[in-house]
């Protein structure tokens, strides 16, 4: 007779045989490691932290790249989140290397953390075990407690039907079949008393409304909120389908499927006992009395209101009023919202292949391309008078520390007349120093007490005045009244246009001002001091800036000139700074004139031109809602870049001017910092940055094609005092908080030295980026330079498109190579990795993760200005350099960016 094994081993061979032919059958690579009994409070970081990065890393591939998804297991009957995580990876070796890397970890982190049981001597900082750094593996590790272990494991092929569906998605279904294609949704319920459905809607449009919320920005902004319906739901436990799962589990059934078979048997037991079933960090099942409410889904078009909606409603009550006939609240105290972000497939925006698109980045250490310019020191602003205030007197500080090269501040209406005379209060678009006045005679009266107070100011926070030589004072004006104006940011632009803006009474007077001017400059700072500024005459000539004519501002100008080196021989001055680039023939006209046209001011030939400089604008634009796409807005770095294009072309036409240094005075995503518009909406986040990233490369690359010596590229942003934190103006700092775009600024500060030959396989070419700006694939690219005084490299990586809409990000390899042309016998080198993203450097994300407060608290601040600053990714680490050579794999989400700097 045959024994009981022998009796059950042909069923377990043909289920073996089973297993292999379905997986032999799916296409699907990915594999995916589930963690169990886990924190319903991780976030990606959280799992990132513990990415094994370098070839150091004994069996880590690094064209195999890092995680691509981290899933929170959900209970498809409530949509509550578990406390389970899927991990997928694109390989079996890149999820067992993380697996082996992370359980090594949380051993360490048992073994080494004090308790009372123990008390074992935590680890120093620096102390390193079979040569990791264990003090930063053990702070880095927030998987688990130290007290509790790991439960990682990876699911075993074949995956169930559900668990493939994930894989191949990249998350769970959409829960909810829409036509309007909301990629974003949202789980919320109500933890007291039920709000009626049918004033759900009203009570959130109502409050988003009242509080100029994102989500209320427009139809295509509004959320479309649907009661959950468990029973829709294709599950492991539909009731049409149970007997026929009971037997497919009974033959073979997979972990997860198992997994959420007993969580909802679990559950339904207690709901029918009334109580309601949690779990604790250790899995354990907490019974309590809460009342479960009903689940509603929202859809939404963009990340930002999702986000703004979870952020402003979690946790708050959710107050509403009864109509005529409806059933209140009486005294019970309102229901309070849960409210968090589903982690679901996105069908318009994410490709249903599950390998993210990967990028090559090459840097050759020892092929130069000459110095790199360092032209992102450069700043601006209309309003003079912020820089006194105690918000423009701490952003001017970290200004002055962005780089190791200096720091220069261009504003307007240095020269403008306060009105009242006494009130020299910045408002959007105006300041004032009252410098020149007359008598009743109509005798000069200088006085320059307003003008030392800002440029002592700059001084003594380590910046320099790019000295603009404007606007014109009101008793010199030929048309002086109305002289001021009131702007807000919705006003039409052209109603600054005043009296300021016209031509002198008094070319000699005019004259007599700025020599006077520089002359006290000179007296007060030393010739020095003064011979390293930058002195410009006016601004944007060729629109509603001047109100005169082409030859009446080369008047303008030459009398400016001859003045200001009549002051100071060896001063440096420059111009016209056109809007529009080259301004159509502006630019040329003026290039004609300070070469060989005749000097108003002498009666010469020409009139000296140290530096040429111009602006540049993008164009950004709000694209409506269509049936393909939701609304949203799109920036347009192509308009800023021809605007420079065509200068360029300009400039190197003339081939005695082609060698001298090019400023571009203004080069920004719009026209207005001081206006606020749907078109607009892009200054907090990560898109402002990302731009200026792409902007501020390609303009490099434009001025070698074109052989043009770029010295800086400006950038008009500043700060408001006494505005609304994030409110929306293009500023570099809110309230004393720094955004995301001063960070781009500090990362173009540690790029120094030699500009490499770098290559990316996901950056378009130049002229596409002309011609079409980002519209299709997004460009990933790089620019990296090489210090040799200090040893170190640096590269910055960005992934930008124009639309602000979630996309994908990317697997970044970064290949190095050439680093034994310096560091000759080099067996390693320390990386730190710096990061603008969602949850580093950025203190937008932070601010909506409280709830958007307009008075933080004291710690709240601290924390805001915290997350402000320039943070790294993860923490500081060695790598080793083979043959010269060193690898490093990373991903980079949308409008992310990255600077790694590597040192011996």
């Amino acid at each position: 007779m045959a024994s009981q094994s022998e009796v059950k081993q042909p069923a377990t061979a043909q289920r073996v045989e089973d297993r292999m032919r379905r997986q032999d059958a799916s296409s699907i690579e990915t594999t995916v490691l589930v963690l169990r009994n886990a924190s319903t409070n991780l976030v990606e970081e959280d799992f990132r932290r513990l990415i094994p990065q370098g070839k150091h890393m004994e069996g880590w591939t690094l064209e195999q790249g890092d995680i691509l998804k981290i899933i929170p297991g959900r209970n498809l009957a409530t949509l509550e989140q578990q406390n389970y995580y899927y991990l997928l990876f694109a390989s079996k070796l890149s999820a067992f290397t993380y697996q082996g890397h992370a359980t090594r970890i949380a051993r360490m982190a048992a073994s080494h953390t004090p308790s009372s049981m123990t008390s074992p001597i935590a680890v120093p900082p620096g102390y390193t075990i079979d040569g990791m750094d264990a003090h930063s593996a053990i702070q880095s590790f927030a998987l688990v407690p130290a007290s509790q272990d790991l439960d990682l494991r990876q699911l075993q092929p074949p995956l169930s039907p559900m668990m493939t569906s994930i894989v191949r998605n990249q998350g769970y279904n959409p829960l909810v079949s829409r036509s309007d294609r909301m990629a974003f949704e949202v789980r919320l319920t109500l933890d007291g008393p039920q709000i009626p459905a049918n004033r759900i809607r009203y009570v959130l449009l109502e409050t988003a409304r009242d509080r100029s919320l994102a989500w209320s920005g427009g139809e295509e902004l509004a959320p479309k909120i649907t009661k959950w319906e468990p029973k829709s739901t294709v599950s492991p436990w539909d009731r049409e389908s149970r007997t026929a799962r009971a037997v497919a589990s009974a033959n073979n059934r997979s972990e997860e499927e198992q997994m959420q078979w007993d969580l909802e048997k679990q559950r339904r037991k207690t709901e029918r006992d009334g109580m309601a079933m949690e779990f604790g960090p250790n899995g354990q099942e907490q019974k309590t009395m809460r009342t479960l409410g009903v689940v509603y889904v929202l859809g939404f078009y963009t990340e930002m209101a999702a986000q703004q909606f979870v952020q402003y409603w979690h946790q708050r009550p959710m107050v509403w009023t009864a109509d005529d006939g409806e059933q209140g609240l009486d005294d019970e105290l309102p229901p309070v919202a849960n409210a968090e972000i589903l982690c679901l497939l996105l069908p318009l925006l994410i490709s249903s292949v599950v390998v993210a698109r990967q990028v090559h980045i090459s840097v050759d250490a020892s092929s130069s391309m000459g110095v790199l310019p360092p032209v992102a020191r450069f700043f601006g602003a209309d309003e003079p008078n912020e820089a006194t205030t105690p918000d423009g007197e701490v952003l001017l500080a970290e200004l002055g520390q962005l780089s190791p090269h200096q720091t220069y501040f261009r504003t307007h209406n240095l020269l403008t007349t306060c009105d009242p005379s006494d009130d020299d209060t910045p408002r959007l678009k105006w300041g004032c120093t009252n410098a020149y006045t007359e008598d009743a005679q109509g005798n000069p009266i200088y006085n320059w007490t307003i003008i030392d107070q800002i440029f002592d100011t700059y001084l003594e926070r380590g910046v320099k005045p790019y000295a603009q030589i404007g606007f014109m004072p009101r008793a010199l004006a030929t048309d002086p009244e109305p002289y001021t104006f009131l702007f807000n940011a919705t006003n039409t632009y052209n109603i600054i246009f005043t009296g300021w803006s016209h031509v002198p009474t008094s070319w000699q007077k005019w004259g007599e001002l700025v020599f006077q001017w520089v002359k006290h400059e000179v007296e007060l700072r030393g010739e020095d001091e003064v011979n390293n500024w930058y002195w410009e005459v006016w601004n944007e000539p060729n629109i509603g800036y001047w109100n005169g004519t082409e030859e009446q501002y080369f008047t303008l100008y030459d009398y400016a000139v001859y003045n200001v080196r009549r002051a100071l021989p060896t001063a440096r001055i420059g111009g016209p700074e056109v809007a529009g680039g080259p301004g159509g023939s502006w630019l040329g006209l003026f290039l004609d004139h300070t070469i060989n046209g005749t000097n108003n001011a002498t009666g010469g030939e020409g009139s000296s031109l140290d530096f040429i400089s111009f602006h540049a604008k993008g164009s950004p634009i709000y694209v409506n809602a269509t049936d393909s796409a939701p609304g949203h807005l799109q920036m347009n770095v192509s308009a800023s870049l021809q605007n420079v294009r065509d200068a360029f072309a300009v400039i190197s036409s003339y081939p005695s001017e082609k060698d001298k240094p090019v400023i571009i005075g203004e080069d920004d995503p719009d026209g207005c910092a001081a206006c606020q518009s749907d078109a607009y909406n892009y200054r907090n986040g990560l898109i402002y940055p990302s731009y200026t990233a792409v902007a501020f490369s390609r303009d490099l690359d434009l001025a070698l094609r074109y052989n043009i010596n770029l010295e800086g590229t400006l950038t008009w942003a500043f700060a408001f005092q006494n505005t609304s934190y994030f409110d929306g103006f293009r500023v570099l700092a809110t309230n004393q908080i720094d955004k995301p775009i001063l960070n781009v600024f500090r990362m173009f500060g540690k790029l120094t030295g030699e500009r490499l030959v770098a290559n990316s396989t996901g950056q378009l070419s130049l002229d596409t980026v002309l011609a079409d700006s980002v519209r299709g694939a997004s460009d990933v690219g790089v620019l990296a330079a090489y210090n040799q005084t200090e040893g170190k490299l640096a590269a910055m990586v960005w992934n930008y498109h124009d639309d602000a809409l979630p996309k994908p990000g990317v697997q970044v390899t970064l290949d190095v190579s050439g680093l034994d042309t310096h560091w000759q016998g080099c067996e390693s080198a320390n990386l730190t990795h710096y990061r603008i993203g969602p949850t580093h450097s950025n203190s937008y994300t932070k601010w909506l993760a409280m709830g958007s407060p307009q008075s933080p608290s004291s710690a709240q601040i601290v924390e805001l200005k915290a997350a402000g600053m320039l943070q790294t990714l993860g923490s500081p680490r060695t790598v080793q350099v083979e043959s010269g050579k060193v690898a490093v794999a990373f991903s980079l989400p949308i409008h992310a960016i990255s600077l790694l700097v590597l040192e011996k």
